[in-house]
């Protein structure tokens, strides 16, 4: 069944970070991530990056099915 979860923030300080996500779905998920330019340390693109490797380190800890048949092979 679909469904939809969504969240938004702006940045609220020079030095932090503006994310807006959006669950669409049970394989679908969409972020936004905003900084303001005039910061030289934040970096949204590093950011989302930072996000985008976390996601894959969670997911990793959740072996798929096909993994799991792999595993029992001898």
């Amino acid at each position: 069944m679909p469904h939809t979860v969504a969240n938004a923030h702006a940045s609220n300080v020079d030095l932090g970070y503006g994310v807006s996500y959006m669950i669409a779905d049970d394989a679908r998920t969409f972020f936004h991530v905003s900084s303001k330019r005039t910061c030289g340390k934040t970096d949204s693109k590093r950011f989302m990056t930072a996000i985008k490797k976390a996601l894959e380190d969670m997911k990793a800890l959740f072996p798929t099915e096909e993994a799991k048949q792999e595993a029992k092979k001898p």
